[in-house]
């Protein structure tokens, strides 16, 4: 038997290591470890001829005859333009398990927003050192100030006529009864209490501070202060109606400065609590959240950005069709900043009602890559109809079982099984932990 040459001090451990008896080393392995490479995984595995390899990926599954499906989502080739994602499954198909799966494998390459509504990924987000920042409300809770304009790096002429666009959708979400003319009487106050802070369409809004922008109880007593001097009944609907989340008992979860520093590779905003607010509540905070995290997502095209927006039909009122074309807008420009949007529901159905179709299937087929999770019902048959798929693919997606689906790369077509290590999945999703301590 022969070993490698080693320095003297290491020789009888090297022994050891060749040993019958075979001995673990710890130093030998200290030493002379290495990383498998993907090709050299990859062709340890049986008819893995017709599968999946892309270059400088990672492990996504394998398919239907074994063979290891390899996936980079920044890959670009012809049929390959971006790298946004929509994923759909019933609920228990597997769906959050493969997102979790997804975003494992992309720390530390990508930085990682993700808008949890059901506390989906806060054990994953701690397990990798990331930051969790509560969106319900209360003292300790994160403040997305909806008053803050915006940084757009494409528009940066006027940013704050974009920002009124932004501000008209928030507010059309959380009152819908508001009428044109009432939108107008806002829009024309909004204006005046930018200017008595010194906020006005030449304004470098970069160079402002969180603490330079006002509040919502600065609109709320600017109205009121303009209410008494003048009576006007669209003022007191106006204040009848913001007073709650300006000064009233919902006011913490948006009345105050912006407190959120994204300075980790993962930062998960959680919303679940606010399940026991009314539904406008819940889509006008979703909003807001997806507003800021476009505005981080397009800070750095040198980054690269992943922004997962889960549950996302919770967005989407077919009576405000501006979140969905929002939505829509920033996927097909999330390519030049070298970022993608990863878009995940149990149903398609909210997003092709008539009255936003035009968004919803812009958005869904304008999305490089799919994972369909088991369907059946109507949803099955949305997803077949608008994403032109045969009989048999669809029957695939009937009798898939957890973890199975059909997964759609441009024109490429593999039925995979996400089969995930044991290891990774303590370590990604708390239903599978043992006696994994994390900090």
């Amino acid at each position: 038997m022969k070993i490698r040459p080693l320095t003297n001090f290491l020789l009888q451990e090297g022994y050891k290591s060749i040993a019958p008896f075979f001995t673990i080393q710890g130093e030998i392995n200290n030493y002379f470890k290495r990383n498998i490479l993907t090709s050299t995984f990859t062709g340890g595995f049986l008819f893995n001829k017709n599968t999946f390899i892309d270059q400088k990926g990672y492990y996504l599954g394998i398919n239907e005859k074994g063979g290891i499906v390899i996936f980079n989502i920044w890959q670009k080739d012809s049929d390959r333009t971006n790298s946004n994602m929509v994923i759909v499954g019933s609920s228990g198909s597997g769906k959050s398990v493969a997102v979790k799966h997804i975003a494992y494998n992309e720390i530390p390459s990508s930085k990682i927003l993700i808008i949890d509504p059901e506390n989906e990924y806060s054990y994953l987000c701690k397990n990798l050192g990331g930051k969790i920042i509560n969106c319900n409300g209360g003292e300790k809770g994160g403040i997305l100030n909806p008053l803050q304009v915006r940084i757009d790096r494409e528009e940066d002429s006027n940013l704050l006529a974009l920002h009124f666009q932004f501000l008209r959708t928030f507010f059309s979400i959380l009152y819908p009864s508001l009428q044109d003319m009432e939108f107008s009487a806002l829009e024309l106050l909004l204006e005046e209490l930018y200017q008595k802070f010194n906020i006005s369409k030449n304004t470098n809004i970069a160079r402002l501070k969180n603490t330079d922008f006002p509040k919502l109880e600065d609109l709320y007593f600017f109205i009121e202060e303009k209410n008494k001097q003048k009576y006007n009944v669209i003022y007191e609907k106006i204040l009848s109606l913001i007073r709650p989340i300006c000064v009233g008992q919902s006011s913490d979860i948006w009345n105050g400065y912006t407190n959120i520093d994204i300075n980790t590779d993962m930062t998960v905003f959680n919303t679940s609590s606010m399940h026991k607010f009314q539904e406008q509540y819940k889509r006008a905070q979703y909003y807001n959240i997806m507003s800021y995290c476009w505005d981080f997502l397009s800070r750095d095209v040198n980054e690269r950005t992943i922004l997962i927006a889960d549950e996302c039909h919770m967005l989407i009122d077919p009576n405000i069709p501006q979140t969905l074309e929002y939505l829509k807008n920033i996927s097909k420009r999330a390519r030049k900043y070298n970022s993608n949007i990863i878009v995940i529901t149990q149903s398609i159905q909210d997003f092709l009602n008539e009255k936003i179709r035009l968004y919803g299937q812009s958005l869904f087929t304008n999305s490089t890559y799919k994972l369909f999770f088991k369907l059946d019902g109507q949803d099955l048959r949305d997803v077949q109809e608008t994403f032109k798929l045969t009989d048999k693919e669809t029957q695939l997606i009937y009798n898939a079982k957890i973890g199975e689906a059909l997964f759609i790369a441009g024109i490429r077509k593999i039925f995979i099984n996400m089969y995930i290590d044991q290891e990774e999945l303590k370590k990604i999703d708390e239903k599978f932990r043992s006696e994994l301590i994390y900090a």
